[in-house]
């Protein structure tokens, strides 16, 4: 048998080595040097894939699971954000495509943090999740919950800026109608830091000083709105000047805002008769400081 040449095919790695000459092993001939081709170069087997993550299926709320979307192993340039963050672009999602319903993310807020008890309640992430839930009490008009709020915070959460005013904001809202312009004023002056905040810290803690910032128009529009309502149920008529006062608004501004609401104007007095609306629905402190203001304004009430 002659030598293998250096244009022959390698032995299979199979075959053992020859014991004795003599005797015959049993094998396919070897391709002709002439005309065989040369082996390939062997490829090592591709890496082991990391297990997918089981589908999550599809949520019959219409508020989206907080873990929706998370990666549970991922090359670190394409790890998706801390799942607080990744929950606070589904509550600004619930406000852009659910029509303002603050309902909702008060209920995925609520959710969140029960979801994700196990993360260190001192990290400053949780903000993302504590300030949109400030905000729907104030808009839902729950301030009983938003004072049962501060016992669940950590006390670096309840020291930061941003949730110590929205809580300072919602106590104020929480004693009546005879601290409307208190409310008006902390409302104002925490709309201006939010954006001021918003554009002097990176994403996405200044993402949520922006979203404050922008729900808290919404507040102001619901708490004067209100304000109409309890009005209009606790006067027959009153002065300009106090009706200014209770929607946080300059007498010379006020005009257009009730007649909007049906009320009625006398110059002769500058008085109005505001109309009793209906709200849809009244939440206790409605109810409450309806009670209020009613005890507290009867000396106050004009003859018609």
């Amino acid at each position: 048998m002659s030598e293998p040449t250096s244009n022959d095919a390698p032995a299979p790695a199979a075959v053992p080595a020859l014991a004795d000459a003599a005797q015959p092993i049993e094998t396919e001939p070897a391709p002709d040097s002439s005309t065989a081709e040369p082996a390939p170069a062997a490829v090592p087997p591709p890496p082991a894939l990391p297990a997918a993550a089981p589908a999550t299926p599809p949520s019959r709320s219409a508020v989206p699971d907080p873990r929706a979307g998370e990666s549970a192993q991922a090359p670190e340039q394409l790890r998706a954000p801390h799942p607080l963050y990744a929950a606070f672009g589904h509550i600004v999602k619930l406000v852009r495509e659910h029509g303002g319903d603050w309902r909702d993310v008060e209920d995925y807020a609520t959710d969140t943090e029960a979801f994700y008890a196990e993360i260190d309640s001192s990290e400053t992430v949780w903000i993302s999740i504590y300030a949109p839930l400030l905000l729907a009490y104030l808009i839902n008009d729950h301030l009983p919950a938003a004072s049962h709020l501060p016992p669940r915070l950590h006390p670096s959460l309840s020291s930061y800026p941003l949730l110590s005013s929205l809580l300072a904001l919602a106590q104020s809202a929480d004693a009546g109608p005879c601290a409307a312009q208190e409310v008006y004023q902390r409302a104002d002056e925490l709309r201006a830091v939010c954006e001021k905040r918003a554009q002097e810290l990176h994403d996405p803690e200044g993402e949520v000083w922006e979203f404050v910032g922008m729900g808290l128009a919404t507040f102001g529009e619901q708490y004067r709105y209100r304000m109409v309502t309890l009005l209009g149920q606790a006067f027959a008529s009153l002065p300009t000047a106090l009706a200014a006062e209770y929607l946080g608004m300059a007498p010379a501004d006020l005009a257009p805002l009730v007649h909007s609401f049906g009320w009625i104007h006398d110059p002769a007095k500058d008085t109005f008769k505001p109309v009793a609306l209906q709200p849809q629905r009244a939440p206790p402190s409605d109810l409450r400081h309806l009670h209020a203001l009613t005890q507290n304004v009867l000396s106050l009430e004009l003859p018609v």
